[in-house]
C-alpha cells in the first residue's frame, strides 16, 4: 500500500478504502429502529428510520451532531423505504428516496429540513433505488434496481441520460453525487463485499470501483464533505447505527 487519500481520488490510480469508526448510535424509539437514507452536511447528521414489520408505523427522521448528539426527531411521515436522503440548497429542502412499497421506486418526498415535515411529493420517469444531488452541476444522478442503469438528470429532474452498466454483485444502497462523480455505496451480499462505484456524469464509464475493508455492518448511504467521506451503517442488531470516515488507500 502507498500513502492515504483523500476524496476524490485521482484518475489511473487504484484504492482501498479503510474505515475509521467516529461514534455509535441509539435508534429514535423502539418502533422506529431500521436505519436506511441517511446524509451528513459537515454539521449535521439526518438519518431515516423505519419499523421492520411496516404496518403504519411510517418513517421518522432523527438529526444528530458531529459526536451523534440526538439534536430533533420528526414525526412518523409516508417515506416507505426511505433508501437515500440528498439535499438540494437551490430549493432548500431534502430529497427522500421511497424506493419500496406498494409501486414506490419511482417515487421521492421533499422535506422541510428545519421543520422535518413532508412538504411535497413526485414522480420520476424511471425508478431508481437512490438519487442525489450535485450542486456543483445542478444536476441529480440515480440508479436503477439492482444498478445497472444509471441516469443523469437536470436540476428540474428531467432526464438527460441514461447509462447501461456492469450489473454489480454487491448490494444497492445509498447515492451521492458532486461536481466529479456519481457515487454509490453498495453493501456485501454472497460474498460480493462492499464497495464504493463512481461513475463518470457524462459517459457513465466506471471511473472507480473502490472495495471497502470488512466494517462487520451494513452501509445504507455516504456523504462527501470537505474531502472527507463518511458512511453510516446499521449496526448488527438493527438497533441504531454507527458513523464511519473511509480513508483511500493506493493499492500497488
Amino acid at each position: 500500500m502507498k500513502e492515504t487519500k483523500k476524496a476524490p481520488p485521482e484518475a489511473g490510480k487504484r484504492y482501498i478504502a479503510v474505515p475509521h469508526k467516529l461514534f455509535s448510535f441509539d435508534a429514535p424509539d423502539a418502533r422506529h429502529h431500521i436505519m436506511q437514507g441517511n446524509v451528513f452536511d459537515g454539521e449535521t447528521y439526518t438519518a431515516a428510520f423505519y419499523e421492520r414489520d411496516g404496518s403504519d408505523a411510517g418513517v421518522v427522521l432523527m438529526q444528530m451532531d458531529v459526536q451523534g448528539n440526538r439534536l430533533r426527531v420528526s414525526g412518523p411521515m409516508n417515506l416507505y423505504h426511505a433508501n437515500n436522503i440528498t439535499y438540494n440548497p437551490r430549493i432548500g429542502q431534502f430529497i427522500v428516496t421511497h424506493c419500496q412499497g406498494d409501486g414506490h421506486y419511482a417515487h421521492y418526498s421533499l422535506v422541510d429540513p428545519v421543520t422535518l415535515t413532508e412538504t411535497a411529493s413526485g414522480v420520476l420517469e424511471r425508478p431508481f433505488f437512490a438519487l442525489a444531488y450535485s450542486p456543483e452541476r445542478d444536476m441529480y444522478g440515480s440508479g436503477e434496481w439492482a444498478g445497472e442503469t444509471v441516469d443523469v438528470w437536470d436540476g428540474d429532474m428531467r432526464l438527460l441520460r441514461s447509462f447501461s452498466v456492469e450489473r454489480p454483485s454487491s448490494l444497492s444502497q445509498g447515492c451521492f453525487c458532486d461536481g466529479d462523480y456519481i457515487w454509490f455505496v453498495r453493501s456485501s451480499v454472497g460474498g460480493s463485499g462492499c464497495e464504493l462505484r463512481l461513475y463518470d456524469w457524462d459517459t457513465g464509464v466506471l471511473a472507480f470501483r473502490i472495495p471497502i475493508c470488512s466494517m462487520g455492518v451494513e452501509p445504507e448511504a455516504l456523504s462527501v464533505v470537505n474531502g472527507e467521506i463518511y458512511v453510516l451503517c446499521n449496526n448488527n442488531q438493527y438497533n441504531g447505527g454507527i458513523v464511519f470516515r473511509l480513508e483511500f488507500q493506493e493499492m500497488e
